[in-house]
């Protein structure tokens, strides 16, 4: 009923799966054991012994599985900013659900040898569900640039430069830049280091109690 009525993805299925949890712990040996064409009793089988490789094999593994689960999602705290805002470590970091991000992006282009600057339309390119995400992503927003970038190289337009106008809004906070729109998107490159075209988040969060009065203006 949750994935009919709500929008919320992998988590309906994810928690049906979860739910094998609570059935005894020898469930899948029986569930082997039932499409084994011939039913191998107890005192036939024969206990092979793991070697002392394979052990150290397998606790390396799992060392290094439980290791990417434990940090991976703390790798946020190595950038700068708040992370709902510039999205760096954000995938995997565990803060679903924490924030609500608005965002607006309009994509232009400029031709250095004349100087001419003009809008770009990116619904031929984009749906409306990834024109609704991509202002909300800065990672998004420049690989979009970069292929706008090579879109307008195919029409003639080498050196081109590809800005864009994103504001978002932040849990309510009244919008601002994003990214800054004097940075030339198409020459910058995508990296797991701080990208410092995206803007810092300074607007406070508006708290209800002092939230204006409806006849006046918002600031």
């Amino acid at each position: 009923m949750n994935k009919i009525l709500f929008n919320i993805g992998i988590f309906p299925l994810l928690a049906i799966s979860a739910t094998l949890i609570f059935f005894p712990p020898d469930w899948p040996r029986k569930v082997c054991l039932f499409f084994q064409p011939l039913a191998i009793s107890a005192r036939d089988r024969t206990v092979r012994s793991v070697s002392h490789g394979w052990r150290k094999l397998t606790l390396a593994f799992f060392v290094t599985y439980l290791a990417i689960q434990v940090f991976l999602p703390l790798r946020h705290f190595l950038y700068p900013g708040n992370v709902h805002w510039t999205e760096e470590g954000h995938r995997y970091a565990w803060h679903m659900k924490l924030r609500q991000k608005r965002a607006t992006a309009e994509f232009y282009a400029t031709d250095p040898v004349t100087g001419e600057t003009w809008w770009v339309d990116d619904r031929p390119y984009l749906s409306s569900t990834q024109r609704d995400r991509v202002g909300r992503w800065p990672d998004m927003c420049l690989q979009f640039a970069h292929f706008l970038a090579e879109e307008q190289r195919k029409q003639g337009h080498e050196n081109i430069e590809i800005r864009v106008e994103c504001k978002a809004s932040l849990n309510g906070r009244k919008p601002e830049y994003l990214i800054d729109p004097d940075v030339d998107l198409a020459k910058e490159k995508r990296s797991l280091w701080h990208a410092d075209w995206i803007r810092p988040l300074t607007h406070p969060l508006l708290l209800r109690e002092e939230s204006p009065d409806p006849g006046e203006d918002r600031p």
